[in-house]
């Protein structure tokens, strides 16, 4: 069609791709009201003991007895704006969650729940008045890129309310140093792609600078994606905080106090001597 632009087309393949979507967020809505987002948690562990010392929750979407996968509709639900739905939805079930595990809990919280004027008051209705000491949230450079004072001033009451704040997939962005004295951080999360090289020269180097750098600034380190014993035990010598990962346990609607694949404590030292 001709629009005053110039002309605009429209084939069949944008209109089975407008449907899906229109179709996409219509399911979405109808799991939101249904309450079918629900939360499974992934274990963090001390990277020693493998004490499992807190969890992340992550949003799933029920879908009769399976889950959909959280890249087939979180980008939609962003998009649309109705991750702030969703988000509330994840910050009550963290709370339930966190009361009954009785661990302390991290929830994602995306750039546009942040940019809502009234982002406290959503979080405390789903999460409560109180426990905030319990409550990690966690934010991506990504968020970040809203209104940068409303973003602050959201997480400094957060703060002051006794939450902790972490970076997530720090190694991902290119203004990841900057934001280090520009938030109020607690923790760094060290994105799973630096822990490919991990057992190599190269790769050693950026971690241990990466811990270093959250030295200086005082934040505790919990390192993403450990997938491999190897990377276990370099994590175990460069002195990170917590773990989280396959090795260490998979998102799941319950907790594991330990995941039998992870290495005991006999391995672990075996796997020292090998790094050293």
């Amino acid at each position: 069609r001709r629009t005053h632009a110039g002309v605009a087309y429209f084939d069949d393949r944008l209109r089975e791709r407008a449907a899906a979507r229109a179709a996409m967020r219509g399911a979405l809505e109808r799991a939101i009201v249904e309450q079918r987002i629900v939360a499974h948690f992934q274990p963090i562990a001390d990277p020693v003991t493998l004490q499992v010392v807190g969890m992340e929750a992550l949003a799933r979407w029920q879908d009769g007895t399976a889950l959909r996968s959280p890249a087939s509709w979180l980008p939609i639900a962003e998009e649309t704006g109705l991750i702030v739905d969703v988000g509330k939805a994840m910050f009550a079930a963290a709370r339930a969650g966190s009361d009954r595990f009785g661990l302390p809990v991290a929830v994602n919280v995306a750039g546009r729940q942040l940019d809502e004027p009234d982002v406290i008051r959503h979080i405390e209705e789903s999460w409560g008045a109180d426990g905030w000491d319990r409550l990690t949230i966690e934010v991506t450079e990504s968020a970040l890129v809203h209104d940068a004072t409303h973003v602050r001033a959201a997480l400094a009451e957060l703060v002051a309310r006794g939450a902790k704040v972490a970076l997530d997939d720090f190694g991902t962005g290119y203004n990841s140093l900057a934001r280090l004295g520009d938030l109020p951080l607690h923790t760094l999360k060290v994105d799973r792609s630096l822990l490919e090289n991990a057992t190599t020269p190269e790769g050693l180097a950026v971690l241990r600078a990466v811990v270093a750098l959250a030295d200086a600034h005082g934040l505790e380190v919990v390192a993403e994606g450990v997938e491999r014993r190897s990377q276990l035990a370099v994590l175990i010598d460069l002195g990170v905080d917590a773990v989280q990962g396959n090795l260490v346990g998979r998102p799941a609607a319950e907790v594991p106090a330990r995941q039998s694949s992870a290495p005991t404590q006999r391995e672990r030292l075996e796997l020292r001597a090998v790094q050293a």
